[in-house]
């Protein structure tokens, strides 16, 4: 097994690429993930506004975090380091970051916006996740940092980025602690969840990756999996057999999606 940390790596053939967002997609609905991942089929145009405005806004405060912490007496300033569409949201989430910073406690930050890969050969299956950020505590504990902009989850313990995290990390810095901790920035005061990872977590890490992986490999139909949420944020709709918010049939075949009216 090969750790790569932020090296570039183009997968061969057979080789299956998993990461937390993949593994989160194919349990929520498999169409999506064939329709992102396997065909990479283009977003739709018209794809959800509200979705792209908080994805936006939360690549905006990933960005602006890993600036300040990079960038020498910026920390403190309350002004954006590179002005974008959400400069309010986003200084908020810098506030609630700072007062929660492992840098307020002298702990060594080792970057943003970090790529982790782990090639499992034997299995074919490529591992790949981007932390937001990566400290060191003072008694060498690794802390695997992700901010949110979401509900805060209470419960962080078999979270897919959680075991994902803990897996790529652990193949990454194989004889220090590690931590996972989430960050929870979008509400009225930061709240921090963690989890400090033991080899249980690694074996159902490993577990969950390679029983995801041999379905994938094994999955035929690929079947819509309808959900108001899901489906309304999704911007796949439109090669969609089953779209909803309310669950309605959008086509009866592939055939039915490229039929003049």
């Amino acid at each position: 097994m090969t750790s790569m940390l932020g090296e570039a790596f183009q997968s061969a053939p057979g080789v299956l690429v998993l990461s937390a967002s993949r593994l989160r997609r194919f349990r929520e609905c498999k169409q999506r993930y064939h329709l992102e991942f396997l065909l990479g089929l283009r977003p739709d145009a018209n794809a959800d506004v509200d979705a792209d405005r908080a994805s936006g806004y939360g690549l905006q405060a990933h960005d602006e975090l890993r600036l300040r912490h990079e960038t020498p007496g910026r920390h403190d300033e309350l002004s954006v380091i590179e002005p974008g569409p959400y400069d309010d949201l986003v200084l908020s989430a810098v506030r609630k970051h700072h007062s929660i910073c492992p840098g307020q406690d002298g702990h060594t930050y080792l970057g943003g916006e970090v790529d982790l890969k782990w090639l499992l050969s034997s299995k074919l299956v490529l591992l790949t996740g981007r932390v937001d950020a990566l400290w060191q505590r003072d008694d060498g504990t690794i802390e695997v940092h992700d901010y949110k902009t979401g509900p805060v989850v209470e419960n962080i313990d078999n979270d897919e980025g959680t075991l994902m995290y803990a897996l790529l990390a652990a193949a990454t810095y194989p004889q220090q602690r590690l931590r996972i901790v989430y960050e929870y920035l979008g509400g009225e005061h930061p709240v921090e969840v963690s989890v400090d990872i033991t080899v249980d977590h690694l074996r159902r890490a490993q577990t969950l990756i390679l029983a995801t992986a041999e379905m994938i490999r094994r999955e035929q139909s690929f079947t819509p999996s309808p959900h108001p949420t899901h489906c309304r944020s999704c911007p796949y709709r439109s090669a969609c057999p089953v779209s909803a918010p309310s669950g309605e049939r959008a086509a009866n075949s592939e055939a039915e999606l490229h039929r003049a009216p």
